[in-house]
């Protein structure tokens, strides 16, 4: 039926062709990273597949726990499978995990899991068996450490192309097809520190680190200025001046 849906089949036996298929493909790739991507062929009433950062004003340093989700939206027809190539900024991120749904009473808590790691790419199927939805829902939730061993203090996580075509589908439950997302969107997280964040530390960061200084040892509520406790106890001190100070580039944009 054209590019926009593969021929239909059973959904595990689907999942198990497209793996084997994908597996072969993973390298190269080229990366989707505009903020909002139109799929090639997608069609609207399918829906949107996002990657969500955690809302935070503090950015991350090294060591923090980053949390990225797995959303499906605007649905119109019942869904019962996700298949989703991921690449993500491997100089920043470790990944420690995936898990289906968010735990909280998702549709998708529980459901089936595949996934293959591959360097910076993760190849993840979410199932569920005997049941599907069409509501809006987390599908799942990729645990990283955070890293920022590169120079770039901004990491991105996105869906990637295989030959030009987005490689993420959702299987309809009606009747086992597959099709595009309308839209996919990415998502970045920002170094601590990086208070535009525009990706450096510059003039501008350094203005707003130091109306955010407390002294050792504050009782006062640091609010966004969170961003400038590189050492994570509740102060923004020296300590944090000269982790700050190791990362400023001097320069004013990227």
């Amino acid at each position: 039926m054209g590019s926009e849906r593969m021929k239909k089949k059973g959904l595990p036996g689907y999942i198990s062709v497209v793996w084997a298929s994908v597996f072969a493909l993973l390298v190269p790739c080229s990366v989707v990273r505009a903020s909002e991507t139109q799929a090639a062929g997608g069609d609207p009433e399918w829906g949107v597949l996002a990657i969500e950062s955690p809302v935070t004003a503090c950015g991350f340093v090294p060591g923090d726990t980053v949390i990225m989700t797995i959303r499906v939206s605007e649905l119109l027809s019942p869904i019962n499978g996700v298949q989703a190539l991921i690449r993500f900024d491997a100089d920043a991120l470790t990944l420690d995990g995936i898990q289906a749904g968010d735990g909280a009473g998702s549709a998708w808590d529980g459901a089936g899991l595949l996934s293959d790691i591959d360097g910076r790419v993760v190849n993840l199927g979410v199932i569920l068996f005997g049941s599907s939805t069409g509501g809006d829902g987390i599908v799942a939730r990729l645990t990283f450490t955070a890293l920022f061993g590169g120079a770039d203090l901004l990491a991105d996580v996105a869906m990637v192309e295989l030959d030009g075509v987005l490689s993420s589908r959702l299987t309809l439950a009606a009747d086992g097809s597959t099709v595009l997302p309308a839209l996919v969107t990415p998502a970045s997280i920002s170094h601590g520190g990086d208070d535009e964040p525009d990706g450096d530390i510059d003039l501008f960061d350094l203005s707003a680190f130091l109306g955010c200084v407390t002294g050792p040892d504050s009782d006062q509520p640091l609010g966004d200025c969170c961003r400038f406790d590189f050492d994570r106890d509740d102060d923004v001190d020296l300590s944090d001046y000269g982790r700050f100070g190791l990362l400023f580039t001097g320069q004013i944009g990227p």
